[in-house]
């Protein structure tokens, strides 16, 4: 599989309340309140958006709108669909409010997403036994995987591959779609230098669901 960078561009202060970020203020809807961690009460923090219409094919089977990230950074919960992890594909076409953001919640510095970067090809990683690879073949292995902020490719594991379970049936959720490296897109660290993964279901193609693993 390939996957695509992000490029991050300048910022003007005047960004499209529907325009794909790292941070800044997310795309609310007219009266949406602020979401909140249905754990902790917590308000939760904005990670990224991306429009899915300008996005490369590697987002396209989420259709059209905005998918969206907020994560409880107080409770900072890792297993998918954790009351902590708000990961949504809304419709952008309404009317936006102007949001403030709680007291309190952490607001993360606005980094558009100017652009994507050349398809480049992504190999797996921890997706099958390697346990009779040499301590070199594992090193390559490795290294073929892209680290970093990344739309598509396969993930770049901490752990052992982290599919969530389907909602909506006996299978797993193993398209990959977004990874949100640890101090890229936003200055934020998943554990100890971990990272965070949206990952859709590949028959449900509406299902997404967040995770992230440390080492």
């Amino acid at each position: 599989m390939k996957d695509v960078r992000p490029l991050i561009g300048a910022t003007d202060g005047d960004g499209q309340p529907g325009a794909s970020r790292f941070g800044g203020l997310p795309w609310l809807g007219a009266d949406e309140p602020w979401p909140r961690c249905a754990d902790c009460a917590a308000p939760l923090t904005f990670f990224v958006q991306l429009d899915l219409a300008g996005a490369p094919k590697q987002a396209r089977d989420l259709g059209t709108g905005l998918l969206q990230l907020f994560h409880c950074t107080a409770c900072n919960p890792y297993r998918a669909f954790s009351g902590g992890h708000l990961v949504r594909v809304v419709d952008a076409a309404g009317q936006a409010s102007s949001p403030t953001p709680p007291d309190g919640v952490p607001l993360f510095p606005e980094r558009p997403i100017a652009g994507w970067a050349r398809a480049v090809r992504d190999y797996p990683y921890r997706e099958a036994d390697e346990s009779e690879l040499l301590p070199e073949e594992r090193a390559a292995v490795f290294g073929l995987n892209r680290q970093g902020d990344k739309l598509g490719g396969w993930p770049n594991w901490v752990q052992d591959p982290g599919y969530p379970n389907c909602p909506r049936g006996d299978h797993r959720m193993t398209q990959p779609v977004l990874q949100i490296d640890s101090g890229r897109g936003v200055p934020h660290v998943w554990g100890d230098y971990g990272a965070g993964y949206i990952v859709q279901c590949p028959t449900h193609r509406d299902q997404v669901a967040f995770l992230w693993q440390s080492a």
